[in-house]
C-alpha cells in the first residue's frame, strides 16, 4: 500500500514538474519494454505529462512476429510519432536493431492482423547495406505528405485512424520486400 502510495506522489510530482518549468517541451526518448511497476509508471506519466502540454504521442514496437505473415527474425524496432500542438505536423523517430539491408520504412492502413494501403513512407532508401542498428530515420511530416485513403485529408484525419488502431508501421528488406519487422500504434 505504501509502495503505491509513493508511485502515485512520484507520478503526480513528475506531470506538475513537465507542466510548470519554462521550456518543459522535453520528452522521453526511451522505448524501453520492461514491465517493472517503476517503468510503468513512469511511461505513464510521461505520456500523461506529453498530452497536459497539448500534444500527443504514439508508439509501436516492431517484430517479425506482428508481420503478416509471422516471421522469426532477431530485427526489433521502436517507432514514435508526437503530433504538434497544433496539430499541423507530425514529428517521429524510427530506430531499429540487428535489421540487415533495410530497403524501406511505411506507414499503412490496417489493423493487427490486416494489411492495407500506404499512407506515408517514412524511409525511402537508399538500402543500408549489411546489418544495421540505430536510428534508421527522423523527421516531420505535414497533412501534404499523406498518400493513400489519406490524401488531402487533415493530421487530425491520420489520429483519428491511429485511435481507431488502424495504423502500423513496417520496415523491409532485400529479402523481405513487403516488411521484415511491423507494429501497430498504440
Amino acid at each position: 500500500m505504501a509502495w503505491a502510495l509513493v508511485m502515485i506522489v512520484v507520478a503526480a510530482a513528475i506531470v506538475a514538474w513537465a507542466i510548470i518549468l519554462p521550456g518543459g517541451d522535453k520528452r522521453a526518448g526511451s522505448t524501453s519494454t520492461s514491465t517493472s511497476t517503476t517503468a510503468s509508471a513512469a511511461t505513464t506519466t510521461s505520456t500523461l505529462a506529453t498530452q497536459a502540454r497539448g500534444a500527443l504521442t504514439y508508439s509501436a514496437q516492431l517484430t517479425g512476429e506482428n508481420e503478416i505473415p509471422a516471421l522469426s527474425t532477431s530485427a526489433s524496432g521502436a517507432f514514435t510519432l508526437t503530433m504538434a500542438p497544433d496539430g499541423s505536423s507530425v514529428r517521429y523517430v524510427l530506430s531499429v536493431t540487428t535489421i540487415t539491408n533495410v530497403t524501406v520504412a511505411r506507414l499503412h492502413e490496417g489493423k493487427a492482423g490486416a494489411t492495407g494501403a500506404t499512407l506515408l513512407t517514412v524511409y525511402g532508401g537508399p538500402t543500408k547495406s549489411g546489418a544495421f542498428s540505430g536510428t534508421l530515420t527522423q523527421g516531420s511530416f505535414s497533412a501534404v505528405k499523406l498518400e493513400g485513403p489519406l490524401k488531402g485529408k487533415t493530421i487530425a484525419d491520420f489520429v483519428a485512424l491511429i485511435e481507431a488502431g488502424a495504423v502500423y508501421l513496417n520496415v523491409g528488406t532485400s529479402a523481405h520486400p513487403k516488411g521484415e519487422i511491423r507494429g501497430q500504434l498504440e
